[in-house]
């Protein structure tokens, strides 16, 4: 469940029960957690990973990953 998101971009504030967006929370083998998310704002979205449409994990997020919706 996430809150509500204020999206940068256009200053509006992006609903839960509208907004797709969503944080992956994967536990490894050896006992790590991996956290992975997908963040779709109006314009833009963080949620494309090696090519595709995926939750980028967090330790690869910068704004070069930022895409147009």
């Amino acid at each position: 469940m996430l809150d509500p998101i204020e999206d940068p971009f256009t200053g509006n504030v992006l609903p839960p029960e509208t907004n797709p967006s969503y944080v992956l929370v994967t536990k490894r083998e050896d006992g790590g957690i991996d956290y992975a998310v997908c963040l779709k704002g109006e314009t833009k979205q963080l949620c494309a990973y090696e090519g595709r449409e995926q939750p980028i994990p967090v330790e690869a997020l910068g704004t070069e990953m930022i895409r147009d919706r």
